[in-house]
Order: C-alpha cells, then sequence, then structure tokens
C-alpha cells in the first residue's frame, strides 16, 4: 500500500478495468467519465473486514476514497483513479 497524505494533492491518475485484483496503490479518489455503480472495497474495509460498498456516480462525477480494489461496473465506464 502506498503512504502518502491526504492533504497534498493527487500525483497522477490512471485508468482502471475492474476485476478482483487490488489496484497497484490505493487510490485517493474515483472519476467515472459514464455515471453507474461501482462496487469498491476501500481501505477501512479491508482493514476492518467490513463488506464490499456499491457506489453510485453521475457521469464526471470525482469522489475521495481510498479504494484498494475496484470489482465491479455496472453502467460506469472511463473509470479512473487519483494516486
Amino acid at each position: 500500500m502506498a503512504i502518502f497524505s491526504s492533504t497534498e494533492p493527487a500525483l497522477d491518475w490512471f485508468p482502471v478495468t475492474p476485476g478482483t485484483e487490488p489496484l497497484e496503490v490505493t487510490g485517493r479518489a474515483i472519476r467515472c467519465e459514464v455515471g453507474g455503480t461501482l462496487t469498491v472495497r476501500t481501505e477501512r474495509s479491508v482493514r476492518l473486514g467490513l463488506p464490499d460498498r456499491e457506489m453510485h456516480f453521475l457521469s464526471g462525477e470525482m469522489r475521495p476514497v481510498y479504494v484498494t480494489h475496484i470489482l465491479a461496473a455496472n453502467g460506469a465506464s472511463g473509470i479512473e483513479v487519483a494516486v
């Protein structure tokens, strides 16, 4: 897992294809070009053993969240993660 400060700006964005593999580094935010629903696993849910969660995005919406996995996308595309 990457170590960074939540107050620093993101260094880069990279595209994500949903799947069961963890992201290369923990994402700081998610952005969807086309809105839909993502099933994600957050850093906190991994640490505490909480269930995966669904997040609903509008087109172009960006949300700050520490995310380790983007497991599935329903309707959402153009998914990017800030690091």
